[in-house]
């Protein structure tokens, strides 16, 4: 009897420890859920100020120094020079910030839907691949939190091919599969260790964490100098927001 009470404690204080962990690891991604949603409030906002404010100033700045140098008589061609100059940065400054701010929260996403956003998204890449594209002819709305999923998930597959993949060849996809929307990013890069990569860093973390807020799944398959290939399987479905 004695032999069966200790098994049984230790059973049930395996079960507690168990529970607790479990209770532990909800509270741990509901955290991360916060903070995933705090982050795009943030970028939403930052992305607003940088457009409505510093790029107006910067474009206002640039007209200002453009008519100023028309107003030079032909005698300061060296003060045109510098105003033509100083304008030219101005534009490029504002430039900039547009595209930073595009970066941040991209508007196209919310006003047009995911296939445009993808396809501006695809048009600022500059990396020395040829990049192929495949959507659907017609994508049905998307709940604006998946339509947001699989934007980043295409901005940081992208984003990593360009600093470390080497690629020649990169192939972007959207498909329909059983009742599900599958992105796929594949390159034919120099691969890399998939486990050695999550184990020091967050982005495939937050990736997969994305994912999950919307019901999705992550499937990354790569091996050193045999290519990369991101999978995001969300479900379709739901009510409201942007495709």
């Amino acid at each position: 009897m004695a032999v069966l009470s200790v098994a049984s404690a230790v059973l049930a204080a395996h079960r507690w420890r168990t529970r607790a962990l479990r209770r532990r690891h909800a509270r741990v991604q509901e955290l991360a859920g916060h903070l995933l949603t705090s982050q795009e409030q943030e970028r939403r906002r930052l992305a607003r100020e940088l457009h409505d404010d510093v790029n107006q100033q910067a474009a206002a700045l640039s007209i200002a120094l453009s008519a100023l140098a028309a107003r030079q008589p032909d005698g300061a061609a060296e003060l045109r020079s510098e105003l033509s100059r100083l304008r030219e940065n101005a534009q490029a400054l504002s430039d900039a910030v547009r595209e930073l701010s595009h970066g941040l929260h991209p508007a196209v996403l919310e006003h047009a839907g995911l296939v445009p956003a993808l396809r501006s998204l695809c048009s600022e890449q500059r990396g020395a691949y040829e990049l192929m594209l495949s959507f659907p002819e017609r994508l049905d709305p998307l709940p604006a939190a998946t339509a947001l999923c699989l934007y980043r998930a295409a901005q940081e597959a992208l984003r990593n091919v360009a600093r470390h993949a080497g690629a020649g060849h990169v192939r972007l996809t959207i498909e329909r599969e059983n009742g599900r929307l599958a992105l796929t990013v594949g390159d034919d890069g120099c691969g890399f260790d998939v486990a050695r990569a999550r184990s020091r860093g967050l982005g495939l973390v937050g990736l997969e964490e994305r994912a999950r807020l919307v019901g999705g799944l992550v499937s990354i398959t790569s091996r050193p100098r045999h290519g990369t290939e991101v999978l995001i399987l969300v479900p379709l479905g739901g009510h409201g927001g942007t495709g």
